[in-house]
Parts: C-alpha cells; sequence; structure tokens
C-alpha cells in the first residue's frame, strides 16, 4: 500500500488548502500540501516538509510542528487504490505566510476556517485529514 503524507499550514485560526491544476489529478478540486513517500525517507515527517518546500517554497525555519496526527487509510475509489495517510499541522509565521509561491501542482490558495472546509470540491476524504490534526467536531465531511 502506498504511503503519503498530508501537511496542513495554519496561521491565524485558519488553514491553507490547495486547488489543484488542470495538469494534475484531481484537477480543479482542493487539498492540502501532500505527496508520496520517497525511497530513503525513514519518517513521514520529512515527506510532508519536502513537500511544503516544493509546493509553497517554504523551508523548515519557516515552520513550526504543531500536530503529528495519527495515520489512516484513504481510499481512491476512482483508481481503486488504497494509501496510508499520515497527517501534520505546522504553524507558518506571517511573514512566511506572504512568501507562500505556488509550483505547478496548483493554481490557487484559499485560507480558510477548518468548519469552512464543506464549502470546498475536495479531494477524497480531506475531511479525515483535517480531523487528524484538528477536533473532530469542529469538521464534517464535504463533498
Amino acid at each position: 500500500m502506498r504511503e503519503i503524507a498530508t501537511a496542513f499550514l495554519t496561521t491565524g485560526g485558519k488553514i491553507l488548502i490547495l486547488r489543484r491544476s488542470k495538469t494534475e489529478s484531481f484537477s480543479g478540486k482542493w487539498g492540502a500540501v501532500s505527496g508520496g513517500i520517497e525511497e530513503g525517507e525513514h519518517d513521514p515527517l520529512d515527506t510532508a516538509l519536502r513537500e511544503v518546500r516544493e509546493e509553497t517554497g517554504l523551508l523548515p525555519a519557516d515552520l513550526r510542528l504543531l500536530v503529528r496526527g495519527d495515520p489512516y487509510v484513504l481510499h481512491d475509489s476512482q483508481d481503486r487504490v488504497s494509501f496510508i495517510a499520515y497527517p501534520f499541522l505546522f504553524e507558518v509565521t506571517a511573514d512566511a505566510k506572504e512568501r507562500i509561491t505556488l509550483n505547478g501542482e496548483h493554481d490557487g490558495m484559499a485560507w480558510i476556517r477548518p468548519e469552512e472546509l464543506d464549502r470546498y470540491d475536495t479531494v477524497m476524504d480531506l475531511y479525515k485529514a483535517v480531523e487528524k490534526v484538528f477536533s473532530a467536531d469542529v469538521v464534517r465531511p464535504g463533498r
């Protein structure tokens, strides 16, 4: 089973969500920073930090780890595959927030309160990852 890391960035009570670009899988859907654990990465935290750097341009010095959520199984019914997902929550400074630069994987971003997630067309089971890093009563399943 493939393993992935999902990283939520937060500041001021809001989380960053990113819209997948037209050239990527799940085009137009909103998600968090995420990616597969690569060979040589023995800790999902390393993957999360690499993906944050690749997808936002932020460095580990710009982040403070708040929560390392429990892993969970994520099912992609479209491709009929399952993943083990490792969710993380990082606080970013106001300065770092202003320096976010998206790579080609995403064409939009929004800072939202976790309870607003159900207003967005998200990648599969994104709310489960949010529940792993926030109180489960804050987030309701979205689309």
